[in-house]
């Protein structure tokens, strides 16, 4: 528990020490404009449109779960659409306020056109290289994910670690995952997506939409002459290879024994 909030107060500590940066960096640049260009100075307005800057925050939060999702060239329509609907919230933002605390009120339409001549290119600059590299970055981490040793499992009223070296193979038993061993099965909340992602890939494979195997534990294959296989595993279980899925199948079936 402790580690969990430890990580949740670093993230608030670097969005907030993100937020004083923006900040700063903008009332000095509004400070420093105003005295070259000789015009009175006002700390509520640098900070109103300040906020401009500070979108950034939640909208790329927002749409790296969007971005990673999308091809090449609808990222890049993304991020387009993305930089206009900052500059649109960012105009209403500066309406609203102003209407409802300042002495004068900012025309939305005024402020959308000026946003856009003035920061446009800046919005696509950010969301555009942030739409193709993050999802790599992600990749990359989740590629570096240490495959599990073992599996920890509910059992009558005990608790369990199965080594993944025991399973024979992995199916889905809705809403749960069945994981098979020699001796029995067991039942367990994550999905097959999950255990495929953190069981090796030498000895993991997915064979059907519903089952990954352990290609250790398999006695013998036939093939249906049509794409599929019947796989009879070690414990006298037979599933079935898919077409879809054959891929990795095939290579295993070609490799030497």
């Amino acid at each position: 528990m402790k580690t969990i909030v430890s990580i949740f107060e670093k993230k608030w500590q670097v969005v907030l020490l993100s937020i004083s940066i923006v900040l700063f960096l903008t009332i000095s640049k509004d400070l420093l404009h105003s005295f070259i260009e000789d015009y009175n100075f006002y700390l509520s307005e640098s900070l109103l449109f300040g906020t401009f800057w500070l979108l950034h925050i939640p909208f790329l939060v927002w749409g790296r779960n969007l971005l990673k999702q999308l091809n090449w060239f609808t990222k890049t329509l993304a991020a387009l659409a993305i930089s206009i609907l900052h500059i649109t919230v960012f105009s209403f933002l500066v309406f609203f306020i102003s209407f409802l605390f300042y002495n004068h009120t900012f025309s939305f339409i005024d402020v959308f056109i000026d946003t856009l001549v003035d920061n446009g290119l800046s919005c696509l600059l950010i969301y555009t290289p942030f739409a193709f590299i993050y999802p790599k970055l992600k990749s990359k981490k989740l590629g570096k994910l240490k495959p599990l040793m073992k599996i920890k499992v509910d059992y009558k009223n005990s608790v369990q670690f199965i080594s993944i070296e025991d399973i024979l193979y992995i199916k889905s038993e809705r809403p749960y995952t069945a994981i098979v061993t020699k001796e029995r099965s067991y039942l367990h909340n994550n999905t097959l997506k999950d255990f495929l992602k953190s069981m090796p890939s030498d000895k993991f494979i997915q064979v059907h939409k519903s089952s990954i195997i352990n290609i250790n534990h398999i006695d013998s294959y036939t093939s249906r002459k049509n794409g599929d296989y019947d796989v009879l595993m070690l414990n006298g279980d037979l599933l079935k290879v898919s077409r879809n899925f054959n891929k990795n199948f095939k290579k295993f079936s070609r490799s030497p024994g």
